[in-house]
């Protein structure tokens, strides 16, 4: 099987999405199928979707590769109330990549996490589906 680069991969899928309606026989009932699933999953965990689960996918596909970021200033505390509160951050997917500490004991602490995508959890294999055209023995 072929590898297709990430960026690739989401060019192909936008130019799908814009070009094929959601009931055409060429998108399988699966990938439809895996598609709502995702979009519901996504609107069950508070994210703000469109209407549509076509624009919702445009939308998704767009954030993979895409970071978050988190500016936060924590006061002159211990290190065990440090620690825990960098456990909380980090249960939440937080990584801090650069800490300033600034002359009155307190800290800055500047944080990335990948930006949420439901649909880049799916196979390449089964995200090739919502292209015109291909085959499944490709």
């Amino acid at each position: 099987m072929k590898r297709i680069s990430p960026l690739l991969t989401t060019v192909l899928i936008l130019v799908a999405c814009e070009q094929q309606a959601p009931d055409e026989p060429t998108m399988s009932e699966q990938m439809k199928k895996q598609l709502n699933e995702l979009y519901e999953r996504a609107k069950e965990e508070a994210e703000t979707v469109p209407d549509d689960v076509m624009d919702w996918a445009k939308e998704d596909v767009a954030k993979i590769g895409d970071w978050e970021y988190r500016i936060v200033r924590v006061g002159a505390v211990g290190l065990a109330s440090l620690q825990e509160e960098l456990n909380e951050m980090g249960s939440e997917r937080w990584e801090v990549f650069w800490v300033e500490q600034h002359s009155d004991g307190t800290f800055t602490l500047f944080m990335k996490r990948p930006a949420r995508s439901y649909l880049k959890t799916l196979p390449l294999s089964q995200l090739r589906h919502l292209i015109p055209g291909t085959d499944e023995n490709e």
